[in-house]
């Protein structure tokens, strides 16, 4: 005999949700504390600000950070073409593309970066080119002087571009493309939102701030027409 079923009993079932964890990027007060804090590494200093800096407003990966040769520097765009890996070898960026990146004027600061003989850009305190190790080391001592959550990583300089470029009033879509996203902002509306309701609250009352004779005048709003008469 065949029992029928009525129902599926596996309907309801659903994939357990995986959070996505917190995310607290350094505030830009945290920020110009590491960028102060950097006289703890003495002569080495000013080349590991140029690196905070330039990684804060690229948000370029660590691993693609260390691999940046002066070739990919240009003018306006910065072409990200490898990323270095755990082991110190070569590999491909994260999503595997090379590709290029815009080149925002604070993170325009290599001038501060001596050229050495190899072709990369940073380099550790001794002149070698950049590691995991020798690199996450200097941080680490930045970030003890700076005074600083010791849970804010060298990767949250990443987020740290995203939400203030999101603070900035930058679209949602244009931050994809600053981290290199290919999913039309999608990814960056599900993990950053808005990081300031009242940033964008500013930025919506801003955006009526042209003459009134634009548009006609304010008829719906008896506050604004009496303050106008009274300026009268």
């Amino acid at each position: 005999n065949v029992a029928l079923v009525e129902s599926n009993p596996f309907s309801n079932l659903r994939l357990p949700i995986v959070e996505r964890p917190d995310i607290h990027p350094p505030t830009l007060d945290e920020y110009r504390e590491l960028l102060n804090a950097v006289t703890v590494l003495g002569g080495y200093g000013p080349e590991f600000r140029a690196m905070i800096q330039f990684s804060a407003w690229t948000g370029i990966r660590a691993g693609e950070l260390q691999a940046l040769r002066w070739d990919d520097i240009g003018a306006e765009e910065i072409t990200v073409s490898a990323s270095r890996r755990r082991d110190g070898s070569l590999g491909k960026p994260k999503n595997g593309r090379v590709e290029a990146m815009p080149f925002p004027p604070p993170a325009r600061v290599l001038d501060d970066v001596p050229r050495r003989p190899d072709s990369f850009v940073f380099h550790s305190a001794r002149g070698k080119p950049l590691a995991q190790g020798s690199h996450h080391y200097s941080w680490r001592s930045v970030r003890a002087r700076a005074g600083v959550r010791e849970s804010i990583r060298w990767h949250d300089l990443r987020h740290f571009c995203a939400t203030q470029l999101l603070d900035m009033g930058v679209d949602h879509f244009a931050v994809s493309v600053q981290l290199r996203h290919h999913d039309g902002g999608r990814l960056v509306m599900e993990r950053y939102g808005h990081p300031s309701r009242e940033a964008a609250r500013d930025r919506l009352l801003g955006a009526f701030s042209f003459e009134s004779e634009t548009t006609g005048r304010w008829a719906g709003s008896r506050a604004a027409g009496q303050a106008e008469s009274q300026a009268r």
